[in-house]
């Protein structure tokens, strides 16, 4: 082993320090020295031991802060589609709203409103692959309009250039995390909205 500050260490669940490998969390905080420290994260003590050795936490809310389009895309696809896996089983309290929130939220007409998903970070951060092989928001913060729309069935539909599609691979793998992120693919009403009416403006 090698011995480091505490500065550059950082503690991790074991799903999330299986997932990511030093090399990334290097590059992730454009750091050479920074690496994880092993404590088990089911020791009784482990809060006391937080604050105590005051370690830095690479949990979801810092995985999501730090992800960037050009670290995605200098990922393998293998490993993008795991990352994309664990969001979906494991990090939903940063995209899904609960049954009972959904629920009222439709009841008073603000579902899916500029507010209603604030304090869902993964909705804002780059977890899509689009059909050009880039890495975008699903949504942007304060904007309930869906940056990216679901694949067509038919090429013939709409084809305006304002339209972003997600990869038509990544939306078969991952077609229930993204209906579940409330994606859908456009209708008439987005192509009158985005192609047309926005020649009047």
């Amino acid at each position: 082993g090698r011995y480091d500050k505490l500065d550059n260490m950082f503690f991790s669940t074991q799903k999330l320090n299986k997932l990511f490998s030093t090399i990334q969390l290097r590059e992730l905080y454009n750091n050479i020295s920074t690496d994880f420290i092993y404590v088990n994260e089911f020791r009784q003590d482990i809060k006391d031991l937080q604050n105590k050795l005051k370690l830095n936490i690479f949990d979801n809310n810092e995985v999501v802060k730090k992800l960037a389009p050009v670290f995605l895309s200098s990922q393998s696809e293998a490993w993008c589609d795991s990352l994309i896996i664990y969001f979906y089983e494991d990090a939903q309290s940063l995209w899904k709203p609960s049954y009972w929130r959904r629920k009222r939220e439709i009841s008073k007409g603000t579902f899916g409103s500029s507010d209603s998903w604030a304090d869902l970070p993964l909705r804002f951060a780059p977890i899509v692959k689009t059909n050009n092989g880039s890495w975008i928001a699903p949504y942007t913060l304060y904007n309930e309009k869906a940056n990216v729309f679901l694949p067509l069935e038919s090429e013939a539909s709409f084809t305006s250039e304002s339209f972003v599609f997600v990869d038509s691979v990544f939306a078969k793998k991952h077609q229930n995390f993204l209906e579940e992120l409330d994606l859908k693919a456009p209708e008439v009403y987005d192509y009158i909205v985005r192609s047309i009416l926005t020649h009047y403006d």
